[in-house]
């Protein structure tokens, strides 16, 4: 028995080592561990405090909101690991007007990023909004001339103070910051200067004087928006700079110039952004262009796709859009959204509601439609979801595609880059 058993391994071992000679066997690395969750972390904008979560394909539920060092609506939410797709719901009061509604929803996958922000709209960033932290200090635009305000802008934040020189005090966010300051006369931006890497809570420029002078002064660059399809008119382009730590700042809404940084307050990682949109009044469609620079010279905007024809849903309640358009095959990233508003009458008093449902591509993973979903879970009554019989309902539907998406979920639109957009709207009533 002994020699036997030695015999059984000899051979186990001559047939491990093959015949070839110097052969050996690549035993594999195990499989990475599969995380038993997945989080998932948003900040809502603007004080929303209602709002509901569906996983996979289950039912919406209320969520409870936490509050981040900034005092904002925090969404903690952990995904079972095997999640495919979810769907975030957030209540809105709209604009100053109280009787104005809107709810919002994100269908989304892990895929598309584990920490972002969203505010009441969802193919914009969220506005810049008020924070808790106060960035103080002095700014001097007095060698320049003309100047009646001075607008300040930090990441997610702005304020201002009248006149051309004096003490600010501005509610920005913790953390780093790019501060910018833009001197204004009655109608035109004078000059830019960005003063980077600023920590809030604290002194801004190191509570030495922000003065602003003729280097800082911006020039006239030529903007041109051409190659628009025949029957589309056009409408002023937006023109925004944003650095590369998030500030965002708002340069002109033109229709054949902007005002351009000076070239020395450009740093790696900043852009302008330009979106513009042309339109169709007799069919209803549109047709949007995102493009981003980084060199603050002239611009031409002519990449159009071609147009999406589309007559709508079948009138229901709760109405199903269908996205049929071959125009951006190839490209990375697309999302659809839809929006269905009306108005309704509250003792007397219109009151305007909507909806929004915007899915990423990876939510839709191939799929081509979206269901405006019942969203009873939310605890406010000013739903539109579910419109009874005879609610006259407006409609509208986009898709939106690029190399770098525009979304504020999803990666910022990066430097020369083009997202483009088409869309369709029209009318329905419930039956």
């Amino acid at each position: 028995m002994r020699f036997s058993k030695l015999f059984i391994v000899s051979v186990l071992i001559v047939s491990a080592m093959g015949c070839g000679g110097g052969s050996s066997i690549t035993v594999p690395p195990p499989p990475p561990p599969v995380p038993s969750s997945i989080s998932v972390t948003v900040t809502f904008i603007f004080g929303i405090d209602t709002v509901a979560v569906q996983i996979g394909s289950g039912a919406f539920a209320a969520q409870t909101l936490q509050k981040n060092p900034s005092g904002l609506g925090q969404l903690n939410l952990t995904l079972p690991s095997m999640t495919s797709k979810y769907a975030i719901a957030w209540h809105c009061v709209l604009g100053v007007a109280p009787n104005s509604f809107g709810d919002f929803v994100l269908e989304a996958t892990p895929a598309d990023g584990t920490q972002y922000n969203l505010g009441c709209s969802l193919t914009q960033p969220p506005p810049p909004a008020i924070g808790t932290f106060l960035g103080s200090g002095n700014v001097d635009a007095s060698a320049i001339g003309a100047v009646s305000f001075i607008s300040i802008y930090g990441n997610q934040a702005r304020g201002g103070i009248s006149g051309a020189s004096g003490a600010f005090s501005i509610n920005l966010f913790t953390g780093i910051n790019d501060v910018a300051f833009v001197p204004t006369s009655v109608s035109d931006i004078l000059a830019v200067k960005i003063v980077r890497n600023q920590t809030v809570p604290g002194a801004i420029n190191g509570g030495n004087p922000v003065v602003i002078g003729s280097n800082d002064m911006t020039s006239t660059q030529p903007l041109t928006v051409g190659s628009i399809p025949a029957g589309f008119s056009t409408s002023p382009t937006v023109v925004t700079f944003q650095t590369a730590n998030g500030t965002a700042v708002p340069l002109a809404q033109a229709t054949t110039q902007y005002p351009a940084l000076p070239q020395g307050a450009v740093q790696s990682g900043d852009r302008y952004v330009f979106t513009t949109q042309v339109s169709n009044a007799t069919t209803k469609q549109s047709l949007g262009l995102a493009q981003s620079s980084t060199d603050g010279g002239p611009v031409t905007l002519s990449a159009f796709p071609q147009p999406w024809s589309y007559s709508g849903p079948a009138p229901a309640a709760f109405p199903t859009f269908t996205f049929n358009y071959s125009g951006f095959t190839g490209l990375p990233v697309v999302t659809e959204d839809t929006r269905i508003s009306t108005v309704a009458v509250d003792a007397g008093e219109p009151v305007f509601l909507s909806l929004e449902v915007l899915a990423t591509g990876s939510y839709q993973n191939g799929a081509n439609t979206i269901t405006i979903p019942d969203l009873s879970a939310l605890p406010v009554s000013t739903h539109l979801a579910g419109a009874p019989s005879g609610t006259l309902i407006s409609w509208s539907a986009f898709i939106t595609a690029g190399s770098a998406p525009e979304m504020q979920f999803l990666p910022n639109l990066g430097a020369n880059n083009t997202v483009s957009t088409v869309g369709n709207s029209g009318a329905y009533t419930v039956p």
